[in-house]
């Protein structure tokens, strides 16, 4: 019983740092680095087709941004999305602000251009939060829910054409705690946090500490029905090897490496000591022959 009770932790340890069920909060938002970058696939979801696309993501700098004349902390992100469906494809490019302390989105600017055929059509969309969109409030503990008001300034360009939109917007947030997620980069313990805005939209985020950031997205649009899902393929953190772009950080490969080497052993150790167990009968015993 020793050594298979031996051998049942090593099995545990050598599990990936991924399927370790996380601790019931996060204590504060990750420290984002130039380089960072994760990528997803996107999957939309409308009434009557379903639409795929690929969305990266990537630290472009760290540190002071103007925005209105005011020096604001924050991280500048570089997002690239694009899209195909029924010989129409679209890509757009976003520089997005987002707030050190809480990793919440304070500006987006997008530029964005739909083909179909020879036919193209560019369109420049500005978003401004004022404060922020609030998704986050560290720290992130099971149970916890917030509440968000902002102002939220959208302007659209198409050609010659302006369209400037203005409201506040309420948003009412839970963390609903740990929940493992399986995407495309692995299997991931996760907190899941549901945004409700306005009573009508509802957006799902799994954040994960393995990855410093979303492994999963859910956006549902209460006016259409239309669901669009983001899930992580991969990532990448700045200074380290290559070969880390994966769903374990090196520590956790390294840990695993020395887990399955314990497991060996002590499986050796296990069938060795059973082999010692195992003897020849007797002559004139139970296996003699007669």
């Amino acid at each position: 019983m020793g050594r298979l009770a031996l051998a049942a932790v090593l099995l545990l340890l050598s599990m990936p740092s991924s399927l370790v069920p996380a601790q019931t909060q996060v204590d504060s938002p990750p420290g984002w680095k130039e380089g960072d970058r994760w990528e997803y696939r996107v999957i939309v979801q409308g009434p009557s087709e379903t639409t795929f696309g690929n969305l990266s993501q990537e630290i472009a700098s760290v540190g002071p941004v103007r925005l209105d004349g005011r020096a604001l902390d924050a991280y500048s992100v570089t997002s690239r999305l694009s899209r195909s469906a029924n010989n129409v494809n679209s890509s757009t490019v976003s520089t997005i602000y987002v707030s050190r302390s809480d990793i919440c989105v304070i500006f987006a600017n997008s530029s964005s251009v739909t083909r179909m055929g020879d036919l193209s059509t560019r369109a420049n969309v500005e978003l401004r939060y004022n404060t922020s969109d609030g998704r986050y409030h560290f720290p992130l503990a099971t149970g916890a829910g917030w509440e968000v008001d902002y102002n939220l300034t959208r302007t659209l360009s198409t050609g010659n054409s302006v369209s400037v939109e203005d409201r506040w917007v309420h948003v009412s947030c839970a963390c609903e705690g740990p929940e493992k997620v399986i995407v495309p980069a692995g299997r991931f313990m996760a907190q899941k946090i549901v945004c409700a805005q306005d009573a009508v939209n509802r957006t799902s985020y799994w954040y994960s500490e393995a990855v410093r950031g979303e492994v999963k997205r859910e956006e549902l649009d209460g006016s259409t029905g239309v669901i669009t899902t983001y899930e992580l393929t991969r990532y990448h953190r700045a200074q380290e090897p290559a070969f880390l772009l994966g769903t374990d950080t090196g520590l956790a490969m390294v840990l695993a490496g020395i887990s399955m080497v314990l497991l060996a052993a002590a499986a050796i150790i296990f069938w060795r000591g059973r082999k010692r167990d195992v003897r020849p009968p007797e002559k004139g015993g139970p296996g003699k022959s007669i």
